[in-house]
């Protein structure tokens, strides 16, 4: 199959001025010039992740046909899904506010100037460890050192680690909290 291609052209005519005085009087163009696939996409992107220890997700999925970019999306624990990045390649590093403890869901849009898909939804959630109820708790007794970071789940969202964080932590390693 062919590939077609749209030429996309933008003229600009500009007359030059100095100090509101016309130094030119010959106006003179910018031309500037790109392509674009245009064959429609057809294929979803199938999208895979990994997790890894220091609170970031990385997204890869299959190459699309005629896809020039793709725009990352992502749900909080069943929240409605915000852009939250746009690449060429066939994978995203998300690091921005990802916690432990939450589930994340991600779709990834393929896209040129004719037509976009959708991606199948995945999910994942980097889990909460022991050490992060530790943690949690060396924090409230004042005992943690200052180089200790906890990026866990604000339970109550009032942006401190607490009892509710602790509890929190304990009940999903026992399996008791979805």
């Amino acid at each position: 199959m062919h590939d077609n291609y749209a030429l996309i052209s933008v003229k600009l005519q500009y007359i030059l001025v100095y100090e509101d005085k016309r130094i030119s009087n010959k106006p003179f163009q910018l031309v500037f010039t790109t392509s674009a696939d245009t064959d429609p996409i057809t294929e979803k992107p199938l999208v895979t992740y990994i997790t890894n220890a220091l609170d970031q997700i990385v997204l890869s999925w299959s190459d699309v046909p005629h896809a020039e970019k793709y725009h990352i999306f992502r749900s909080k624990n069943g929240e409605e899904h915000r852009f939250i990045g746009t690449t060429k390649e066939t994978n995203f590093l998300d690091y921005e506010d990802v916690q432990r403890g939450y589930t994340y869901s991600y779709l990834v849009k393929a896209t040129n100037i004719n037509s976009y898909i959708l991606s199948n939804e995945i999910f994942a959630e980097i889990e909460v460890e022991l050490s992060d109820a530790i943690n949690a708790l060396q924090i409230l007794t004042n005992t943690a050192s200052s180089k200790q970071i906890v990026n866990i789940v604000d339970v109550n969202n009032d942006g401190k680690i607490g009892i509710e964080e602790v509890i929190f932590i304990f009940q999903k390693i026992a399996g008791s909290r979805p």
